[in-house]
């Protein structure tokens, strides 16, 4: 080893000294001294004479120390006198080793010259000892290095001053220099380095991307250069150049860490601005809030948080209030943390205390942080319960509750939370989370402006549609289908009413326009034709011309289509089962009749006649055609057959065929599948419709008719009709058949809500269904995403039992009553919880078990009590006095409402 940590040889190769191994011999210690000064030219030698203290120096080495022969006292201190303050300890070192071991020496070492000059020299020597052992000589020779030394100097500074750490291993991968630079990318003083092995050093680089590199290079033969992140504690990124040497490896690293980091804030803020972007796009999407919590959950996981839970506020609660708040969505990076988050997000609400971060954020409207050990702190703000374990599960670290604000106050609230591993959120993580959650709180409040808009319109459309007359042997369905805008729903309506004579009218309208405004005036315009229609006799083309008068009176200042029908018979046409219809058009797209055999007629006239409200003196055409028993008549309005994509013929062929299609069904049946077949699953524009069968006049009136149902005063038959209205009674022996005028039927009180009582026994427990799993002959289930495909199911339904053997007992009112208990309880799940929603309906020998299931356990059965029976929610109370039994219960986090309907006579 070089003393120092310089190779001497690689300026002057010199031969290895032959000397002798005792100082008795002086011939040969001349000798050997000869044979040094005259290998090596302009190397001097010395003998240091340890018995005596004699330093001989020869004229070179005499010279290159700067004295004279005269001036030099061959002394150790004639020595030291030259050396560099800074060389005398670390030389005399080696001086007293080599003594001390009688060995060799090897060292180099600065001298400072008389005129202040200073030269490097290198010197090699052996320790000579006596018989008895003791060292007594000590022989060398040195020579000039200072140009070698001043180029490796030159060489040293330029690599210590580099902005590039160096760090050079030898073939055994032992370190042997290392920079300053070097120094601080690695963190350890190269004293503590050098002479060690790299991976021993370094063992968070063993089986890295560095060590990899490192061998490939070496393996190679050629330069290798990468950037890889070296692991803590270095923590640091680093460009990698690892160089072949002859001897080892040269590896340079430039600290490139804040290039990254810089890297990293201007791909994350992409990534933000990204994020904003496709939140936006997607929310905005979207006027369903669930849907967009839905989406906002899985967007802004793991893009901002490892899991998360939006909240909302209810339509109807003020905003900021803790009342009203439901659980809306969730989710969780790791898919086997999602059902504890599920569970959690359901059942947090019930278990936060008055300070929790959420009671604070919704009371604020700021957002609450807790930026480190944030399990412990939101376990403390949840009751004692199975939510705080659920918390102690999903372990977050950090968490921030942000509100989604509208315009008028938070509208819901989102929760991020990280994990240990991803760790606190960042200051740009907390910006962009708060722009998140601003755009997120308008779209939920467009998106609650619009229900409540919607809810508006259709709710008064709605009450301005009345249920139709049951007039006996003739069948009426209406259905109504909202919007699927709100700013769409509104000027659609359907009547059916009875005149005073027992003639049926079917009328179907369309108010220009489509809003609220529409919706009143589509309103006054009903009222005109149904008063109109109503009061006396008059045939439809008269009924428009009234109204045209009318319309004009009051100064309406709107126009509309209508189409007025009205079923009549003669004495010979009732004789054979025939009707005739009567009808006249104001601009309303053709009514439709299905006849008997399959075949669709369109009722065209020889040309349109002008809108209502265009022309008082608009003259009007009536037009009439004869129906067979069994035919159907549809009026329906122009949403049902017109589309942005396709023109009104293509849309009456596509009801054509539908209605070919569906020849032979059941009425409601074929109602509801016209809308689903005819319908998109958001419609454009409302629609309405109203269909008319006629059922036999010879025969009892079909339970699927429904319960005979007319206005008092009117006669029911109609008066004039003839003909049995029960095969079961007979003419008197020898009585022959007469004209027979049948008398006013007073009429049975309609089963309205107003005449539905509410009583305590109505309240739903929460209890299990019983289980009748052992016990089930037939089973149906459905998934409901759409009120079309409820209807659809609801005829399914009726059509399989019609077709299977039913309980004992069971009776055609029994299947009604199943019937009626399975779209009220189906119609709840879709109106009260979030699609898709599962129906299953389970048969057994005694009667029928309803179980209706969806994902909103937090809002449990609540029929209305104390309230206008004419508002609504009263179908509840219904269902209890349909069934033996009935309650709800919570399975697997969905909730499950059923009833148990049993026959009447079992």
């Amino acid at each position: 080893m070089v003393v120092g940590g310089e190779d001497a040889d690689a300026a002057l190769p010199l031969p290895s000294l032959q000397l002798p191994e005792s100082a008795s011999d002086d011939g040969d210690a001349r000798r050997t001294l000869l044979e040094l000064a005259t290998t090596a030219a302009g190397v001097g030698t010395f003998d240091w004479d340890l018995v005596t203290g004699v330093l001989t120096w020869d004229s070179r080495l005499i010279e290159l120390f700067g004295y004279e022969t005269t001036t030099f006292d061959q002394t150790i201190e004639g020595f030291t006198t030259r050396l560099h303050p800074h060389d005398v300890v670390r030389v005399g070192d080696v001086l007293q080793q080599a003594i001390d071991s009688c060995g060799d020496l090897e060292t180099e070492y600065r001298i400072v010259l008389p005129d202040g000059q200073t030269r490097w020299l290198a010197a090699r020597g052996r320790a000579l000892s006596d018989e008895g052992g003791r060292t007594v000589r000590l022989l060398g020779a040195a020579w000039d290095i200072t140009t070698r030394r001043q180029a490796q100097d030159r060489l040293s500074s330029i690599l210590e001053g580099m902005a590039v750490g160096f760090l050079a291993v030898d073939e055994d991968w032992v370190i042997t220099h290392v920079n300053a630079e070097g120094e601080r990318i690695t963190g350890r003083p190269r004293a503590e380095l050098i002479g060690r092995t790299l991976w021993t050093e370094f063992p968070s680089a063993v089986g890295t991307d560095f060590e990899e590199g490192y061998r490939r290079a070496v393996a190679t033969g050629q330069q290798v250069s990468f950037d890889a992140h070296h692991p803590a504690p270095l923590d640091i990124w680093v460009e990698v150049r690892a160089v072949p040497a002859a001897d080892g490896l040269s590896l340079y690293f430039l600290d490139i860490t804040e290039r990254r980091r810089n890297e990293e804030r201007s791909q994350r803020a992409t990534r933000r601005e990204r994020l904003l972007s496709r939140i936006t796009g997607e929310l905005v999407g979207t006027l369903d809030a669930e849907e967009a919590t839905s989406r906002l959950s899985r967007l802004v996981v793991p893009a901002l948080a490892d899991w998360c839970v939006v909240t909302l506020v209810d339509d109807d609660e003020q905003a900021g209030s803790r009342r009203g708040l439901r659980h809306a969505g969730c989710w969780h990076v790791d898919p086997a943390l999602r059902p504890v988050t599920e569970t959690y997000a359901r059942t947090r609400l019930s278990a936060l205390t008055d300070d929790a971060v959420v009671v604070r954020a919704l009371a604020s409207g700021e957002p609450q942080l807790l930026a480190s050990g944030a399990a412990s702190q939101a376990m403390a703000m949840l009751s004692r319960g199975p939510v705080r374990d659920l918390m102690a599960s999903l372990a977050p670290e950090s968490l921030v509750v942000l509100p989604l604000t509208g315009r008028t106050g938070p509208v819901g609230l989102l929760t991020l939370a990280n994990g240990a591993a991803a760790g606190a959120f960042t200051a740009d993580d907390l910006t962009t989370a708060r722009h998140v959650a601003a755009r997120a709180g308008l779209v939920l409040d467009n998106a609650r402006l619009y229900r409540q808009q919607r809810g508006l319109a259709e709710g008064l459309q709605r009450s301005l549609l009345t249920a139709p007359p049951e007039p006996d042997h003739a069948q009426v369905v209406v259905r109504y289908v909202p919007a699927g805008q709100a700013a769409q729903v509104g000027g659609d309506w359907y009547d059916a009413f009875l005149q005073p004579g027992g003639a049926t009218v079917l009328v179907i309208g369309d108010v220009i326009g489509h809003d609220t405004q529409a919706a009143a005036v589509m309103g006054q315009i009903r009222t005109i034709v149904r008063t109109i229609g109503a009061a006396d006799g008059h045939g439809p083309a008269e009924i428009l011309r009234r109204v045209d008068a009318v319309m004009e009176t009051l100064q309406v200042g709107t126009a509309a289509t209508v189409a007025v029908a009205r079923l009549e018979q003669t004495p010979a046409e009732r004789a054979r089962g025939l009707t005739r219809l009567r009808w006249s058009n104001a601009g309303h797209p053709p009514p439709m009749v299905l006849n008997p055999d399959g075949s669709v007629l369109p009722l065209v006239g020889l040309r349109a006649d002008l809108l209502v409200g265009v022309r008082p003196d608009a003259p009007r055409r009536e037009h009439e055609v004869v129906l067979d028993t069994d035919s159907v008549v549809l009026l329906y309005t122009d949403g049902l057959v017109e589309r942005r994509d396709q023109d009104l013929d293509a849309g009456l062929e596509r009801l054509h065929r539908a209605l070919e299609d569906l020849a032979g069904s059941d009425l409601d049946h074929l109602c509801d599948q016209l809308l689903a077949r005819m319908l998109p699953d958001s419609p454009d524009d409302d629609v309405a419709l109203v269909a008319v069968r006629l059922h036999p006049q010879d025969a009892p009136r079909p339970v699927e008719a429904g319960p005979n149902r007319v206005p008092p005063g009117v006669p029911d038959p109609p008066r004039g009709w003839t003909g049995r209205t029960d095969r079961r009674s007979t003419l008197p022996p020898g009585a022959s058949a007469r004209r027979v005028e049948a008398s006013p039927v007073p009429p049975r009180p309609p089963r309205t809500q107003e005449h539905m009582s509410i009583e305590p026994t109505d309240v739903w427990a929460q209890r299990p269904a019983p289980d009748v799993s052992g016990r089930a002959d037939t089973t149906w289930t459905w998934e409901i995403t759409h009120p079309a495909e409820l209807t659809a199911a609801r005829g399914a339904l009726r059509d399989d039992l019609s077709d299977a053997a039913l309980p004992a007992g069971a009776e055609p009112d029994d299947v009604d009553r199943l019937l009626l208990a399975f779209e009220e309880l189906s119609s709840n799940g879709l109106r009260h919880s979030r699609a898709p929603i599962t129906v299953t309906v389970t048969g057994t020998s005694s009667g029928w078990l309803i179980d209706v299931s969806d994902a909103r356990p937090d809002r449990p059965p609540t029929p209305a009590v104390g309230r206008d029976p004419a508002l609504g929610g009263l179908g509840l109370h219904l269902i209890a006095r349909l069934s033996a039994s009935h309650g709800w219960c919570v399975l697997r986090g969905r909730k499950h409402v059923w009833a148990c309907l049993t026959p009447a006579g079992a």
